[in-house]
């Protein structure tokens, strides 16, 4: 299948799945009126060569369980104003764009995410101290972006989190302490950034780790 989205895909009020994964000739911008589809629970565009940002209208998703952008070619930051009724949000995949901006600090209003997929961007910023909020998150994947700052002490607070990969940015600093408390953490990717000071000892504590780089 080749072309654009139309935005008569909008009118369908009764749709919940929307899954145009991988059509390769897929192209052009993602149509702010799928932001009226209140009853839409999967939203998959993956793997095409859609262009522009997403649309602030995506706000008006409120049953959206899965937001599934990956391998893309989308730009702009993320609308801050997009998490407010997001609050059924599991998956936000968006890796392998050209996403610019910082990581909106209203991301902790969708609160039932459990999985942020982010890599492969242009992010830049500070990871928002919000993020420690999210207490179902099970996996946050920031790595190959442009993120500077420290490690935010909210981090360690995520005590589902399984994945985590802050690889391949500008973070600085130490990596807290409290990295500790993270009992169920199995992967940690921390490499290729300029983070300072020891290894905690407290990393001695994560007992389920099986990879950490």
């Amino acid at each position: 299948m080749s072309g654009t989205l139309s935005p008569f895909l909008g009118n369908l009020s009764s749709l919940q799945i929307l899954n145009l994964f991988s059509l390769k000739d897929l192209k052009g911008p993602i149509p702010p009126e799928l932001g009226k589809l209140a009853s839409l629970n999967q939203l998959i565009l993956s793997y095409n060569r859609l262009t522009g940002s997403i649309p602030d209208t995506f706000q008006g998703l409120s049953h959206l369980q899965s937001l599934d952008l990956t391998n893309n070619s989308l730009t702009g930051p993320i609308p801050n104003l997009i998490f407010y009724n997001l609050t059924s949000l599991s998956e936000l995949l968006l890796s392998k764009n050209q996403i610019s901006g910082s990581i909106p600090s209203s991301i902790h209003m969708a609160i039932s995410l459990t999985n942020i997929q982010l890599q492969g961007n242009n992010f830049s910023g500070n990871i928002p101290e919000t993020i420690g909020e999210l207490k179902n998150l099970v996996k946050f994947d920031l790595s190959e972006n442009q993120i500077t700052g420290a490690i935010p002490p909210s981090l360690p607070n995520l005590s589902n989190l399984k994945y985590l990969y802050l690889d391949i940015n500008r973070l600085t600093g130490p990596i807290p302490t409290s990295i500790g408390n993270l009992s169920r953490l199995d992967r940690l990717y921390s490499g290729n950034n300029m983070l300072s000071g020891n290894l905690p000892s407290s990393l001695g504590n994560l007992l389920s780790l099986t990879d950490l780089r």
